[in-house]
């Protein structure tokens, strides 16, 4: 990264406490700029997307990284997403007056709890990949591997995506089929429709008539009899890690991985409709080297004050030194809002 494209911000808050308490701690993280491309900083679009902004974020907290999944505030003024190891993040967004993401303002880290308000532990457990907000507004509702299942956290304060930290979450019934995925395999991506429908997407489930298993079915009291099974084509070779709702539009992130290729990622749009009835994904942009990418894992869609349609994308660094933490923005469309 040449240093004059670099811009740091530092957070000053307070150090976390060695041992998590159920509520949320705030921690010091680094957000540094980057361009969309490294080779050529005056690059604003990709595909139909706008770019509006991006950083790499880092932190000393050990807890901090593993970032799978993505909510942010209708106001954009927040951000809450989840990690492999089990623990809610919640950041403060700063952008110019143009909409331009310069950094965070603040950062908070609490453990995800068990029905038995224990903090998740091992990755058995606290594998979180996916979260959704219900469609009413009132709860978060988070999708794990190794033990697969979903989880429902009400919000403290509807509205408050940050007031999820210390929820008691109540299991959702799993649609039969669920537990026969492999245990690094399953539900990757998570998505409520404006009436109710939960749809779900695996990564490595097979549906039977092909493509990528996924399901639709009622978002509260879900019955396995209730679950609609569906096929879903993402391009090939990429897996799905991701969907965003807005409106009636389905926002559908997806990546692949290769020692020879490295990391790339593809944004694709479509709509509940279209997912049952097994019709192919738009693709909006593709995300390849020198592009910045990394192991994209996360999407979410607002509409911002213009009504123009705004997407964060964040990726999952493993917890490994060779990965990053990005938060990229885009608007969809050539609009500079």
């Amino acid at each position: 990264m040449k240093s004059h494209l670099a811009c740091c911000a530092f957070l000053l808050l307070s150090a976390c406490a060695e041992a998590r308490s159920p509520d949320s701690v705030a921690i010091e993280v680094r957000a540094e700029a980057v361009p969309l491309n490294p080779e050529d900083p005056a690059m604003t679009q990709l595909g139909a997307l706008r770019y509006r902004g991006g950083l790499v974020l880092t932190s000393e907290d050990d807890d901090f990284g593993g970032l799978s999944g993505v909510i942010v505030a209708p106001d954009e003024s927040k951000l809450l997403a989840i990690t492999d190891k089990g623990h809610w993040v919640c950041m403060g967004l700063k952008a110019d007056s143009d909409g331009v993401l310069l950094g965070i303002t603040t950062a908070s880290l609490s453990p995800m709890l068990s029905a038995e308000t224990k903090p998740l532990q091992g990755k058995e457990e606290a594998d979180a990949e996916a979260v959704s907000l219900t469609s009413d507004g009132t709860a978060i509702l988070a999708a794990f591997e190794g033990t697969h299942r979903v989880m429902r956290y009400p919000l403290g304060q509807p509205g408050n995506l940050c007031s999820v930290a210390g929820a008691t979450p109540t299991r959702l019934i799993a649609p039969a089929g669920l537990n026969d995925l492999p245990a690094n395999g399953g539900i990757e991506a998570l998505a409520t429709t404006a009436d109710g429908t939960l749809i779900v997407l695996t990564e490595k489930g097979e549906a039977e008539g092909g493509g990528t298993l996924g399901w639709m079915m009622p978002e509260l009291g879900l019955k396995a009899s209730a679950a609609q099974r569906f096929g879903f084509e993402p391009p090939d070779p990429y897996v799905p890690t991701d969907l965003a709702r807005l409106d009636d539009t389905l926002f559908v992130l997806q990546r692949h991985f290769s020692v020879m290729s490295g990391v790339s990622g593809v944004l694709s749009m479509t709509t509940a409709q279209a997912l049952a009835e097994g019709t192919a994904a738009t693709e909006l942009a593709r995300f390849v080297t020198p592009i910045t990418v990394d192991n994209m894992e996360g999407v979410s869609a607002v509409r911002s004050a213009s009504g123009q349609t705004h997407i964060y994308i964040v990726s999952d660094d493993n917890f490994m030194a060779f990965q990053r933490t990005l938060l990229l923005k885009f608007s969809l469309g050539n609009s500079k809002d």
